[in-house]
């Protein structure tokens, strides 16, 4: 991959990224392979990519650029930097008709920048790959072993919602998980498809559950919790309030079915992503929730806390990042509150 060989005849990178959760991702993986293969960089976040940012940049004198989860609709900007770019936007200069369709062969030579963009070769940026999916490819092409990193690019996507069309990922974003699959740090699973599955007591995800409308249980915590003693399912182990990954099957399968009376099945059931290897209970063990955690880091001007949670650090960073969450949440919360009120 052109965009590859070009990071490895560098000495030093400036890694430029977004601050959602799909941008922290990006750059997380950028900054591994970089780790990987002994490259000195620095991570730098933005909300937007404008000139004021963009001049800020070139007095740093960088000698190479990589921009992940932005760039291609900015390319006039970029005069003067020697960059390239990981990123799923629709570029803003039309691509040259390659006819490549390889699924590893993304990158392109527009106004001199390569790219690694879906839109090159035909693809939909919105549910074929997310710019964590295309900072992978890169990754992986820095150092083949970092198969394992999978996981972190499927935050990336479930955070830009690239599932919710058709209840799981698709296109490109399936490569990359049958990677995480072959290297046992994602597993996709059919389930009840709701935010919370691993935080919340179960009453409160089925409370919050914001994309469906569920007659009697949606914004009613008392109607929530109702609904789950009726079918005789605990909500408490002791003092603690049960999550919907602490049901057993038998009970999962009790709920769906009762929930199937009030909404449409495949609006409930999709596919739901999980990280064995983080720890259970945790946001960190679902992708939905993982990728809210890193939400939160950048809604607080804290991407780089995002950053050292997706590289490893489950001490400081991620104490903090889950205070932040709460904030986070707390925000949700009240907006949802606003919308009810205003009949939205």
């Amino acid at each position: 991959m052109r965009v590859a060989e070009r990071i490895r005849r560098a000495s030093h990178v400036h890694v430029v990224s977004h601050i959602d959760a799909d941008g922290v991702s990006a750059a997380a993986l950028a900054s591994v392979a970089l780790d990987a293969v002994g490259m000195k960089h620095e991570v730098i976040f933005t909300k937007k990519l404008d000139e004021a940012f963009v001049e800020e940049l070139r007095n740093k004198k960088p000698e190479l650029v990589w921009f992940t989860d932005l760039g291609s609709g900015s390319l006039e900007m970029l005069n003067g930097l020697d960059c390239v770019i990981t990123d799923h936007h629709a570029p803003s200069t039309a691509p040259s008709k390659s006819g490549r369709k390889t699924l590893f062969d993304f990158a392109e030579p527009i106004n001199d920048v390569l790219q690694v963009n879906p839109h090159l070769v035909g693809r939909d940026g919105g549910t074929d790959i997310s710019g964590a999916g295309c900072a992978y490819l890169v990754a992986k092409s820095l150092d083949s072993s970092l198969g394992w990193l999978a996981h972190i690019a499927i935050v990336g996507a479930v955070g830009d919602m690239q599932d919710r069309a058709t209840g799981r990922l698709t296109g490109t974003n399936r490569e990359i998980l049958a990677d995480g699959e072959k290297a046992g740090t994602v597993e996709a699973i059919e389930d009840l498809n709701l935010f919370g599955r691993e935080t919340r007591p179960v009453w409160k995800m089925l409370q919050y559950a914001s994309d469906l409308k569920l007659e009697g249980i949606t914004e009613d915590y008392r109607g929530s919790m109702n609904f789950l003693m009726d079918l005789e399912i605990n909500l408490k182990r002791g003092e603690i309030w049960r999550s919907w990954s602490d049901l057993r099957k038998a009970e999962k399968r009790t709920v769906i079915a009762a929930l199937s009376r009030l909404a449409p099945r495949e609006d409930l059931i999709g596919e739901v992503y999980i990280f064995p290897r983080e720890k259970k209970s945790t946001p960190l063990h679902e992708a939905k929730e993982f990728a809210t955690l890193l939400n939160s880091c950048g809604r607080y001007d804290s991407a780089e806390i995002g950053l050292d949670v997706c590289k490893g650090d489950r001490k400081e960073s991620l104490d903090i990042a889950l205070g932040l969450r709460k904030g986070h949440k707390k925000h949700l919360v009240e907006a949802l509150a606003v919308m009810r009120d205003i009949g939205i």
